[in-house]
């Protein structure tokens, strides 16, 4: 009902953030695939910042729940929220693009993926009880299977009700968060480093595109500008 946001981190948004300009590597959009058209009018209602401008009247733990608002982020998340709390949420490694999602060939008969690469997909249905996240057995990496069974045999025998026997409740957590203590509560705190609801950009905000061309000075006094026809960070000394 709310309508998809995108957070994509904004020119200013990399131009301050811990590394400057160098720090927008790491998320390769380009200017044609984020704001020419035919993309700018699908993408522009959609954009929303990485992180809330100091001028946002919200507390400064709403804007920056993790402390990560200058650490620029290559991470995929894809989240269904109402407000804070969270429906579901999938985290992964693709881009969003063609290799990654696929492209139909041969008059759309067939879909062509050229990457396939593995995510994790968070459902309360499929959470474990608070009792059972409070024993710390309900699972392990490391001990035998064996012990595993037994550990969680016990678990599911315990006399548990209420918060304890439900599963739990996914919200956005913040850095604030006693873990433990909203465990026990039935509620899960996950740390996504943006806040929720997303804020949309400014009418002066610009999405970040690694081959544009930064003639304002970032965190590191670099612009970024054409040197014999090619784009290069160039540190002012």
């Amino acid at each position: 009902e709310g309508g998809i946001s995108l957070i994509w981190p904004t020119r200013e948004e990399i131009r301050l953030s811990n590394y400057g300009y160098q720090m927008g590597g790491c998320i390769p959009g380009s200017v044609k695939n984020v704001w020419e058209e035919p993309a700018k009018s699908a993408l522009a209602p959609m954009y929303c910042r990485y992180a809330a401008p100091a001028a946002d009247s919200r507390p400064e733990i709403e804007k920056n729940p993790w402390g990560r608002g200058r650490a620029m982020p290559h991470i995929k998340t894809y989240v269904r929220h109402v407000g804070n709390d969270i429906a579901w949420m999938f985290l992964s490694s693709f881009n969003l693009s063609g290799a990654a999602w696929g492209k139909l060939e041969k008059k759309d008969s067939q879909l062509y993926l050229m990457s396939y690469e593995m995510g994790v997909l968070l459902l309360p249905s499929l959470l474990p009880t608070a009792a059972q996240c409070a024993s710390g057995t309900f699972f392990s990496c490391t001990d035998p299977p064996s012990s595993r069974m037994q550990q969680c045999e016990r678990v599911e025998s315990a006399d548990v009700s209420g918060a304890a026997a439900a599963r739990l409740k996914m919200v956005a957590g913040n850095y604030k968060v006693k873990r433990q203590a909203q465990i026990r509560a039935g509620v899960l705190a996950l740390p996504l480093p943006y806040c929720l609801p997303p804020l949309r950009y400014r009418p002066e905000d610009l999405p970040w595109a690694w081959d544009a061309e930064m003639p304002v000075k970032d965190s590191q006094n670099c612009r970024k500008q054409l040197v014999d026809g090619k784009l290069m960070l160039v540190q002012e000394q």
